[in-house]
């Protein structure tokens, strides 16, 4: 069991910091029924997608400060 929150909207880098994890602990864990190819592909990008929702809230605080 996963033991990083995943939330849809980071509105914190808390929490956009707890997606990047989520993801990373997805990957180590493998691929149970799919193809391995497709499910580190899968993984790649949502970790992409993670670290960029971070990198958007920093640019975010930097900006209003």
């Amino acid at each position: 069991m996963n033991p990083f929150r995943y939330t849809k909207n980071p509105q914190t880098l808390i929490e956009a910091q707890s997606n990047i994890n989520y993801w990373w602990f997805e990957g180590m864990e493998g691929p149970d029924d799919e193809i391995e190819a497709n499910w580190n592909t899968f993984i790649h990008e949502m970790k992409r997608a993670a670290a960029n929702d971070k990198q958007k809230l920093m640019l975010e605080i930097a900006v209003s400060d």
